[in-house]
């Protein structure tokens, strides 16, 4: 019998957010360990579930630890690094006799301090490091992994999930990395890998899997598989651009059986296809005042759909901004619906006022001060809710969600949500809960920029991209990248392929 251990630790920095993550922040979210590693896998969360479901026989699975933060949150502190690290590998010396280690890894943690900047690559040098002699360690990672040597030298296998949005294959990635790792551990198979960096920022407007460009980026992959004897598995891994460390941006991993010249060789020629198709990775965003003007001329049958990625709280954003809502306002824009602002005194107040009350408040433009400030707004209150409720779009569909308190604010011509815990409004139950309708209206207003076209998808007319301001912008000549490996493209205009 094989003995296995499994554990979790998902987490993408967005690093030009002040925010700094620490030990209890892990603890409030998602914190798992013992038997709820196992019987609480989430497919949608980690790969977890794929490495237990896998055509792997007479095993005992050894449950570490299982722990996440949202997409987005902010750097490491030093002494989280040093506890997460902790936890891991004293767990894995308390298990004895090992045959193989099976993590999922978000791939884009950052700590504070600039030797540890490659977070990930950290853990899973010192997990190799605590391992028993002759174990395996095979690790499952999220597309948007900035991927590094130190992360890949670690591991035996190592695959990128390759569906996006959301990543739907978690579960088949996680048992492909199972069996190649147990394939390892019985000798059928050694595995080598190489690592290709290509210097590109991919917008994530631009990832979906099942549409060009992404879609022939990832029909490279599948055939340089399909017809390479001896290569087991190719990840196209677009990376987090909101990371300012060198690795950032995107890369291919190769692996190989026992032949590492052609695991180099398939990673260089692949990363130079990818980068001879950068022109095609550009997504045009929306100005704010052509954005607004489209709201006022638009008279279709079905709503404009307008996201805010500057404030999109699943890449760091502060989902506070005022400055979409204050232009929507200036203009008189009517019938728009917006989802949603987080100002947990805005709540605490109307809820106190009540239905139908009438009141003056400073609402948002807190959390992220260097972009936005407060907006003194005069509002009705229309409904008031727990903000606790089911997601009804195509991706999520009845999956829970919680805006914690949360009340329905008529401002003008915008029925606006406001919410204790920030979100991105990238499901229409967001809306629907306060009891505000997005199929009637002229203009739905939200911060998720990938996610929300696909949940509302069958009740907009159009998406708008806006080319807003905030530590999420998806314009990232925006951000202040100072760590960043230059020269990348699309920042630089003169980018070669190394």
């Amino acid at each position: 019998m094989l003995r296995i251990a499994v554990g979790s630790v998902v987490h993408e920095a967005n690093t030009f957010t002040p925010a700094r993550i620490e030990w209890r922040d892990f603890e409030h979210h998602l914190f798992r360990t013992g038997e709820e590693v196992i019987a609480m896998a989430d497919p949608t969360e980690t790969a977890i579930s794929g490495f237990l479901n896998a055509g792997v026989h007479d095993v005992e699975w050894v449950p570490l630890l299982s722990t996440g933060l949202p997409g987005g949150a902010g750097t490491l502190t030093v002494g989280a690094l040093d506890r997460l690290r902790h936890e891991f590998t004293s767990r894995i010396r308390a298990a004895g006799h090992l045959d193989a280690c099976l993590l999922s890894i978000g791939g884009g943690m950052v700590a504070e301090r600039e030797d540890l900047e490659d977070a990930d690559g950290e853990l899973l040098s010192a997990i190799r490091a605590s391992l028993p002699g002759g174990c395996r360690l095979g690790v499952a990672v999220d597309m948007h992994a900035n991927l590094t040597e130190r992360m890949v030298t670690s591991a035996d296998v190592m695959l990128a999930y390759q569906t996006f949005p959301p990543h739907w294959d978690k579960p088949a990635i996680g048992a492909a990395v199972a069996e190649l790792t147990v394939g390892a551990v019985e000798g059928r198979i050694e595995p080598v890998m190489a690592l290709q960096r290509v210097p590109m920022l991919v917008q994530p407007e631009i990832q979906d899997s099942l549409r060009p460009p992404m879609s022939d980026v990832l029909d490279l992959a599948r055939e340089a598989v399909a017809t390479a004897p001896g290569l087991l598995a190719v990840s196209m891994v677009p990376g987090f651009a909101w990371c300012d460390v060198p690795e950032a941006g995107a890369s291919v991993l190769v692996v190989a059986d026992d032949d590492a010249s052609l695991a180099r060789e398939v990673a260089g020629r692949l990363g130079r296809r990818w980068f001879e198709m950068r022109e095609r990775f550009r997504f045009p965003l929306a100005s704010l005042d052509a954005t607004v003007e489209r709201v006022l001329r638009h008279q279709g049958p079905r709503p404009l759909l307008v996201c805010d990625p500057a404030d999109n709280v699943g890449a760091g954003g502060a989902g506070d901004s005022t400055i979409l809502l204050a232009r929507l306002l200036e203009h008189d824009a009517r019938n728009v619906a917006y989802a949603a602002l987080c100002d947990e005194g805005a709540v605490a107040r109307c809820m106190e006022a009540g239905t139908g009350a009438t009141l003056e408040l400073e609402l948002g433009g807190r959390r992220d001060p260097v972009h936005s400030r407060p907006l003194n707004v005069t509002g009705t209150v229309r409904r008031i809710s727990d903000g606790r409720y089911q997601n009804t779009g195509r991706l999520w569909t009845g999956r829970p969600g919680n805006l914690g308190r949360a009340v329905a604010l008529s401002v003008g011509g915008i029925e606006l949500v406001i919410s204790e815990r920030p979100n991105g409004g990238a499901d229409p139950a967001v809306l629907t809960t306060l009891g505000i309708d997005p199929r009637q209206k002229t203009a739905v207003a939200i911060k998720s920029q990938v996610f929300g076209p696909k949940s509302y998808g069958d009740i907009v007319d159009d998406v708008i991209v806006v080319d807003g301001e905030g530590w999420a912008t998806s314009n990232f000549s925006r951000l202040p990248y100072r760590r960043l490996r230059r020269p990348i493209f699309p920042l630089d205009p003169e980018v070669g392929f190394a």
